[in-house]
């Protein structure tokens, strides 16, 4: 019997852009326009739960240039797997 739990993952559901059903770069950087549209200046952008190489079509990660393009204002924290994508704009 496995009894653990994902309490952080629960936890941020509601306060973070869910990548869980996208399958294209597009529809990824749509949730995350559209969150950051959303969001103040300055304010964090995180997103979650999503595996890009196997949930992607393009079987990619999202770049720095993408991201610029949907969230120009706020920082990004984009957990996958064991590791994660930040972008801290300039």
């Amino acid at each position: 019997m496995d009894t653990h739990a994902h309490v952080a993952g629960a936890g941020i559901q509601d306060v973070a852009v869910s990548l869980a059903k996208v399958t294209t770069v597009a529809q990824a950087l749509e949730q995350i326009r559209a969150w950051g549209a959303k969001a103040k200046p300055g304010d964090w952008i995180v997103g979650g739960p999503w595996h890009p190489m196997s949930q992607l079509q393009e079987r990619r990660y999202l770049t720095r240039r993408e991201i610029d393009q949907v969230a120009p204002n706020n920082p990004v924290f984009f957990p996958v797997g064991h590791f994660a994508i930040v972008w801290l704009w300039h």
